[in-house]
């Protein structure tokens, strides 16, 4: 009970990080592109800065919630029902 304890403490602990991370990214982000654009940057390029400040958010979210045991690997480290993997597999193939 008591590591139960202090990995839920270590967890919010670092999820200030993680969020103070993000919404720093995304302030820098908004700040960044009104910078170039008042620069006169043509409208294309400015849609390949978003496209690519979502890839390096997929980057940093995985970077940051990177695991070293195995058995997390799996959907929810397993602890997910089928029927709710299923009911979420199927939502995304609709979504495509």
């Amino acid at each position: 009970m008591a590591t139960q304890t202090a990995a839920s403490d270590a967890f919010y602990k670092q999820l200030g990080r993680m969020y103070g991370t993000y919404t720093g990214g995304f302030i820098g982000f908004v700040v960044l592109l009104a910078i170039i654009e008042q620069l006169g940057v043509p409208n294309y390029i400015l849609g390949y800065f978003f496209v690519f400040f979502t890839l390096a958010v997929y980057a940093v979210i995985g970077v940051m919630t990177r695991t070293a045991q195995v058995s997390e690997y799996y959907v929810a480290g397993r602890r997910v029902p089928a029927e709710s993997a299923a009911r979420q597999a199927s939502s995304v193939a609709a979504a495509l």
